[in-house]
């Protein structure tokens, strides 16, 4: 079994360094794997940038055509994994976003359930915003936000807000794929991802994969866990599409021509009807750790920003 991990990056090359740094440090696993940088960028002059950064790694990058949106990087990274025929699965991750040193130790627990795609319902994030939820304190007014040790099903304890009744705007996309089998391509739209939206490209990705898995519900294996020893989030980094300012009547109304027919099962908006997979805490990396870590890692976003 072969892993392909999978790094997107637009711009901040040190944080793709980063994230690649966080793959190097995984603990605890016996995953065979490459790492991919796939550049997807506007700007002519970012891939000579991640070349230099990453210079002496152990990394294939590869440059990707780019509108500037992240949903036409995010279906590269499938593109790619479907042509690297002796790769099993793929594990991507945005090149602003970290992984624990977990992570790889928690993906292997989730394969005990033989899945096609395993999906987090909710990533924890490093943030300096002010925060009503569960979080830790961390050094120069930043915060881990997470739900640590609480690996309930987040869907049957939260009413996400519906896509399809609510403002787009007042919505978050209900999760990330972490791990994804060759053979769920063959289930999804050619390029499920959206490519056309600034920010909701994989809510887009969202829905696609529902509605596979309600047409095939017997066949298509999916896991979605809340198991937060996985994926960190960089909420933080100022030229995410999160942070550059957009233009939510235009985001609405490219949401609205993508969803106007179709998806009618997951239209319903039933979340906690879809399969939902416990993982056990690692036990060797604690709630105490995650937060060290997440210090140590904000310390060096702050030296990479400032």
């Amino acid at each position: 079994m072969k892993f392909l991990i999978a790094i997107l990056t637009s711009s901040r090359p040190q944080l793709a360094r980063q994230c690649y740094d966080s793959i190097l440090g995984q603990q605890h696993h016996d995953f065979n794997y490459d790492v991919v940088m796939v550049v997807n960028s506007v700007n002519p002059a970012y891939l000579k940038d991640i070349e230099r950064v990453m210079q002496g790694a152990d990394v294939d990058i590869i440059e990707t055509r780019s509108n500037g949106r992240p949903g036409m990087g995010h279906n590269s990274l499938l593109e790619i994994f479907q042509e690297r025929l002796d790769y099993d699965y793929l594990i991507p991750v945005d090149g602003d976003d970290l992984l624990y040193p977990s992570a790889f130790h928690q993906l292997k627990k989730a394969l005990e359930f033989k899945p096609q795609l395993v999906c987090i319902q909710t990533n924890d994030s490093l943030t300096r915003n002010q925060q009503l939820v569960r979080h830790a304190s961390l050094g120069n007014d930043w915060r881990l936000v997470s739900w640590f040790d609480d690996q309930e099903n987040w869907w049957a304890i939260h009413r996400l807000r519906n896509p399809f009744s609510e403002s787009i705007r007042n919505c978050a996309t209900p999760s990330r794929p972490v791990l994804i089998h060759r053979s769920v391509i063959g289930y999804l739209p050619r390029r499920p991802y959206g490519e056309d939206l600034a920010l909701y490209d994989d809510m887009i990705f969202f829905l696609n994969l529902c509605e596979a898995f309600y047409r095939r519900p017997e066949e298509f294996r999916l896991c979605f866990t809340s198991n937060t020893y996985i994926y960190i989030h960089n909420d933080m980094n100022p030229a995410s599409m999160t942070n550059s300012g957009v233009d939510y009547s235009h985001e609405q109304a490219l949401f609205d021509s993508r969803t106007n027919s179709g998806y009618e099962n997951i239209r319903r908006w039933q979340l906690d009807e879809l399969p939902h997979c416990h993982i056990s805490n690692p036990g060797w990396f604690s709630t105490e750790e995650k937060i060290v870590f997440a210090a140590i890692e904000t310390e060096k976003i702050d030296q990479i920003q400032n």
